[in-house]
């Protein structure tokens, strides 16, 4: 059970400073209920940072679907547009221990790197669930065997798609909440207290040995040693799918009406599917394992930099809880005025596409 607040302080937008983490509650989807059920039952489904105020304007930045961006905050609920993807969503707001009055600015010049960099991100909550299947103990869920397997085959097919058609070279990529915790942790380089201390994390190694299904598949791949390291490829095997719609499939995750069948099965087809999901991960990592020694290696390795929306709200023990507040994510991406505010020019009227401004030229992208 999370631990409920004695009184939730109602915030406003001009009580942020920068490098607070801010964490959204999750909203009534498909996706968010599944990431929400296998996260403690959680009410937190995104993580972002808050970066700076300009003019009138307050900045965050997010991995979504579309890369690492920046985006407008407003309170302004008479000027919501969904067509431009604009959104009204609460959100938690905590700040760091060592916050000053002017925030953590290492933290918010290390976030800006990243957007200036245009990093991918694709399939953004689905990737999110993938990894949760992955990296948490998921044993006291009831989810179906078949499902998981589908589930696993359509977003690694549909990931290495978009690789193939999207990427020539490999760039580092990272989810919406572990974007949030490496901001912190590249800071934390130079000035070690900046690390953010996730306490019992949904993924961490240590909590529940031998309880995930990483944990599982690398003790079957242990158990058949010769034949397994004889066949790997590197490479994805199993990208056939049957082609329904990947929301179909987390549909059937959220069946409660099969409770008997659950994920934790030490069946092929699972492992399998589990494989090729982890080729695909580290490919858009930037990595290739060339062996499944490597491939676990490189996952353990992942594993103990991921984390949830739920550990930076209630598993991380440097920040302090502020209070919570009802905002309105603008939907156009803010990233050509923080990349004028980089070269020294002038910040433009209005965030827009970057298209508009010609930042295409400006910027080199």
């Amino acid at each position: 059970m999370l631990k409920k607040q004695a009184t939730e302080k109602e915030l406003s937008l001009s009580d942020l400073r920068p490098g607070d983490i801010l964490t959204f509650i999750g909203e009534n989807t498909l996706l968010d209920n599944l990431i929400m059920r296998l996260t403690n039952h959680s009410d937190v489904s995104h993580g972002a940072l808050y970066v700076q105020k300009d003019d009138e304007n307050w900045i965050l930045a997010d991995a979504g679907q579309n890369g690492i961006h920046a985006h407008v905050l407003s309170q302004n609920f008479e000027d919501v547009n969904p067509d431009l993807g604009d959104e009204i969503r609460e959100i938690y707001v905590s700040r760091h221990d060592s916050a000053g009055t002017a925030g953590v600015l290492p933290v918010v010049n290390i976030a800006k790197d990243y957007v200036f960099q245009d990093l991918p991100y694709p399939y953004s909550d689905l990737l999110l669930l993938g990894m949760i299947l992955i990296y948490k103990n998921v044993t006291d869920v009831s989810l179906k065997h078949n499902a998981v397997v589908e589930f696993l085959r359509v977003l690694t097919a549909e990931v290495k798609t978009w690789i193939d058609v999207h990427r020539k070279d490999p760039a580092h990529t990272m989810v919406c909440s572990s974007y949030v915790y490496q901001c912190y942790l590249d800071a934390s380089k130079e000035t070690p207290k900046f690390k953010l201390n996730v306490v019992h994390g949904d993924a961490a190694p240590d909590t529940l040995p031998l309880n995930t299904l990483l944990d599982a598949y690398e003790s079957f791949v242990n158990g058949e040693t010769a034949y397994w390291r004889m066949n790997y490829k590197p490479e994805p095997s199993l990208l056939q799918t049957n082609n329904r719609p990947i929301l179909e499939v987390v549909a059937d995750l959220l069946n409660e009406e099969s409770q008997s069948n659950v994920v934790m099965l030490p069946k092929l087809d699972l492992f399998c599917a589990m494989e090729d999901f982890l080729k695909v991960l580290m490919e858009l990592l930037g990595k290739c394992a060339k062996s499944v020694d490597e491939l676990i290696a490189n996952a353990r390795e992942q594993q103990a930099m991921f984390v949830t929306p739920n550990d930076l709200r209630y598993n991380t023990k440097n920040v302090k809880y502020l209070g919570k507040m009802k905002i309105v994510r603008k939907g156009d991406n803010y990233d050509p005025n923080l990349k004028r505010e980089h070269l020294g020019l002038p910040f433009q009227p209005k965030a827009c596409g970057m298209e508009a401004w010609g930042m295409e030229t400006l910027w080199g992208t």
